[in-house]
């Protein structure tokens, strides 16, 4: 890549493109640059709050979702937006992703959907639902076939012990789920699918050990590996290269990137009020975007 220093703004969440030749840095505004040649291209304000992005196969498009439910398609050469769809009231929720085809998006909502939709108005084709249940993650592999969805139940205080979180692996098209397992927490704040291996990364609170973590697991939920993280930071952003070699999250003060499956301290990363992540080139340069500022680094193995 080019060595022409590339200043993006605060940002709360990070996106890069499948050709890693672009990035999107969401902040106040959606930010989307060059990465190959190191510039800006466009600056937009679509929506309030944003809060995930994903960018089509073939570069063309970008979709932002935002803390409301809102979402906006836009044109990645000129931030131009192609169309939008706000709910008739708040429905927050998870990532929106493209399918492999580019024609659908899929996302999830905290009233418990997974909904299919159609990129070219972002009506609903097709959606599950599940009653008592928050969709609180969706993930694909990078080749769009395996997806995965992570499932909590809504807290309620006359029932007395909360069922556990548990995550569901689908196929595409989306017809159902193909497995359900419990990943062993007691909370979830964030679950991953590797996108080229057969692994799936999750961060929340594991009551035996009275500690919060981030776990490796099997396709089929069996533990690889685990480690324990320091409650912190900004939120619970759990990011993979793509070769799925390296996976990282967010610690207090800071960023930490870990070797997988056997999760053995690879990087880290000082920042105040860390936010989100995104290895570039399968380990050479990383992207770190906080509350207070957005920067690239190169990936150096350090003691953690």
């Amino acid at each position: 890549m080019a060595s022409r220093a590339l200043k993006l703004p605060t940002s709360y969440a990070l996106c890069v493109s499948h050709s890693e030749s672009l990035i999107a840095a969401l902040g106040r505004n959606v930010v989307i640059a060059d990465l190959d040649c190191r510039r800006r291209l466009n600056t937009s304000h679509p929506l309030s709050h944003p809060s995930h992005a994903d960018f089509s196969a073939d570069d063309r498009l970008l979709v932002v979702k935002s803390t409301w439910g809102e979402i906006a398609v836009l044109d990645t050469k000129s931030g131009e937006n192609l169309c939008s769809h706000r709910p008739k009231r708040q429905d927050e929720g998870t990532a929106i992703r493209f399918a492999p085809d580019s024609d659908f998006l899929v996302d999830g909502s905290w009233s418990g959907e997974i909904r299919v939709r159609q990129v070219s108005n972002l009506s609903v084709i097709e959606s599950f639902a599940f009653e008592g249940e928050m969709i609180k993650a969706v993930s694909r592999n990078e080749q769009g076939d395996l997806w995965l969805f992570a499932h909590t139940t809504k807290y309620k205080p006359e029932v007395a012990e909360t069922p556990r979180p548990n995550v569901s692996l689908w196929k595409w098209p989306l017809r159902a789920a193909q497995s359900t397992f419990s990943v062993g927490l007691k909370t979830l704040d964030a679950a991953a699918l590797a996108p080229t291996a057969p692994y799936i990364a999750v961060v929340g609170f594991c009551e035996e050990t009275n500690v919060r973590v981030l776990r490796i697991l099997s396709s089929s939920g069996s533990v690889l590996a685990s480690t324990p993280l320091t409650i912190g930071g900004t939120g619970s952003s759990t990011r993979w290269s793509r070769d799925s070699k390296l996976v990282g999250t967010v610690s207090k003060g800071g960023f930490v990137i870990y070797s997988a499956p056997d999760l053995t301290p690879y990087a880290t990363y000082p920042e105040e009020y860390p936010a989100d992540l995104a290895i570039l080139s399968n380990g050479a340069e990383v992207v770190l975007g906080s509350w207070s500022a957005c920067r690239f680094a190169a990936m150096v193995p350090s003691d953690v």
